[in-house]
Parts: C-alpha cells; sequence; structure tokens
C-alpha cells in the first residue's frame, strides 16, 4: 500500500510521547523508541521514562532502560549489531 494504510504499534506502552524512534539497519523487526519529547511546539513539553524496544516489529515492547532520561530527542542504532544504540537525552537534575 505504500504507506497508505497505518497500524499502531505502541499503544499498549502508556507513554505521554515518544520524541525519537529508530529500526535497526540489519534486522526491520527489531525497533526502538525513545519517550518525552524535546521541542515546544504549542509551549508543551512531554516527560518521558526511557527507550522501549521492539523484537517483533512492534507487537511486543520491553522497556530497556534511561528511566531517568526525561527527554529523547534522538536515537541512531549500529548498522551491523542491533544492540548498540546510541541515544540523545536531557535529564532529570540530580544534583539538588
Amino acid at each position: 500500500m505504500a504507506g497508505t494504510v497505518w497500524k499502531p504499534i505502541s499503544d499498549d506502552v502508556h507513554v505521554a510521547s515518544i520524541g525519537a524512534i529508530g529500526v535497526a539497519p540489519s534486522n526491520p523487526k527489531i525497533i526502538y523508541f525513545g519517550t518525552g519529547d524535546v521541542s515546544e511546539v504549542g509551549g508543551s513539553v512531554n516527560q518521558g521514562d526511557g527507550v522501549y524496544k521492539s523484537t517483533d516489529g512492534g507487537r511486543t515492547w520491553q522497556h530497556t532502560g534511561l528511566e531517568d532520561s526525561w527527554h529523547i530527542g534522538a536515537l541512531w542504532i549500529d548498522l551491523r549489531n542491533p544492540d548498540i544504540v546510541v541515544v540523545a537525552a536531557l535529564g532529570k537534575d540530580v544534583l539538588s
């Protein structure tokens, strides 16, 4: 259908927003998304709780960490090893 039909794949994950999403170049069934956003569209910024991963094309999701990073704006998945992911994230102030 060339993108004319969409099916939601993350409705079971209860987060306010997704700031970044990536599909592993070496295996398209592996998908990551980072929660929270970093845009200031309309003055609203939503807090997330880290990174989620699916190994079955989005049917199921696992929380993989970075729960203290509230806003993830980008992520990059290694070309050959989908277990290596670089995440651009902002977190809460832990020094207060």
